[in-house]
């Protein structure tokens, strides 16, 4: 198992603050939502996509792609599986992600207003598509079997675990990398989901449990 998220990174550190009842939702430090109706999220605030890929690498993945490609890496080291025994053919990736890579269409849809045409980067199609977590993952590791990306909503990620289950179930693979990466904490994406209602406007409320689980 790997685990990139606001209550914790790493299985080990989640698991302690879910055991402690603790909450992550803050205020939003990743851009000024001062005038939002919500103000509060729940920010993954110390996750450093250079611990996990190469500079290149990261600077071309949306951040969705780099924490799930993160979560990834650990699950793979948690595993402990060689794969210089494997069957590289016999390997997949099922990743789960509604919005995709938000964060890049938003920076660079703003580049392309202020800048023009030409300073959009070449990049853009492949790091903010939902494809792109999989994919990068799959080329990093060189698993050659099954590559698929879910979008299912918020269930994303359970149906992709759930469809990896199956590939291996069904005898289509013997190992598949299965999880889910999402980080739409982005300002029009964040505004969006404020106008549709989905938001809690309690913004003066403390967030934190007072109750271990």
């Amino acid at each position: 198992m790997g685990v990139i998220a606001p209550n914790g990174t790493g299985v080990d550190d989640f698991w302690r603050s879910l055991l402690r009842g603790e909450s992550a939702v803050r205020r939003v430090t990743h851009f000024d939502a001062s005038t939002y109706p919500c103000q509060i999220a729940a920010e993954v605030r110390d996750f450093d996509p250079l611990r996990y890929l190469d500079p290149k690498t990261a600077k071309r993945l949306d951040r969705f792609a780099q924490m799930a490609f993160a979560a990834s890496q650990t699950a793979i080291e948690d595993a402990q599986i060689d794969f210089r025994h494997e069957d590289l053919c016999r390997i997949g990736v099922f990743i789960g992600s509604a919005i995709g890579g938000i964060g890049v269409i938003e920076t660079q849809h703003n580049i392309f207003m202020e800048k023009g045409l030409k300073r959009i980067s070449p990049f853009t199609v492949v790091s903010s598509s939902t494809h792109s977590a999989s994919g990068a993952i799959a080329c990093h590791f060189h698993f050659r079997g099954s590559n698929t990306t879910i979008a299912a909503g918020c269930n994303s990620g359970l149906d992709a675990t759930y469809s990896a289950f199956n590939a291996i179930r069904l005898g289509d693979a013997d190992v598949m990398i299965a999880g889910a990466g999402e980080a739409p904490i982005t300002p029009f994406s964040f505004a969006a989901f404020n106008a549709s209602g989905y938001l809690s406007r309690e913004n003066t409320k403390s967030r934190k449990s007072t109750q271990a689980l």
